[in-house]
């Protein structure tokens, strides 16, 4: 499959070769996320035992989420993570979700990703 979309991609518009690297990409984050050792994952427990911003309102962060895109999430295909909130929260609302607890989850569900800004690397943050 790989070699045919190798010979037609000369070819192809520009939007669907842009979703073919896009899902290259998110592939090969996933593939090291995959690859992960123990040894990965009490590093970076131990990176971030201590917090990273310091003290932050989360009003904040979630404006930071405009900033955010989760590379591995082909549903959003480059989608921030602000409007990603804002689609969980119309679902809700449609739904008639009404309980406070969910709405603040919702909320701040993603707000972990907010370390790619930051430098961390897509594999130690996204993934489903």
């Amino acid at each position: 499959m790989r070699e045919m979309i190798a010979v037609l991609r000369p070819f192809l518009p520009a939007a669907v070769s842009e979703r073919l690297a896009f899902s290259e990409r998110a592939k090969t984050i996933i593939d090291q996320h995959r690859a992960q050792t123990t040894e990965t994952v009490l590093a970076l427990e131990r990176k971030y035992a201590a917090p990273v911003l310091g003290k932050a309102r989360v009003w904040d962060l979630l404006e930071r989420l405009s900033q955010c895109v989760d590379p591995t999430d082909s549903g959003l295909y480059g989608t921030s993570q602000l409007v990603h909130v804002l689609q969980v929260l119309e679902a809700m609302e449609d739904d008639r979700v009404t309980d406070p607890d969910l709405h603040l989850a919702a909320l701040v569900h993603d707000l972990g990703k907010l370390l790619l800004l930051y430098g961390e690397t897509p594999d130690n943050v996204v993934c489903m």
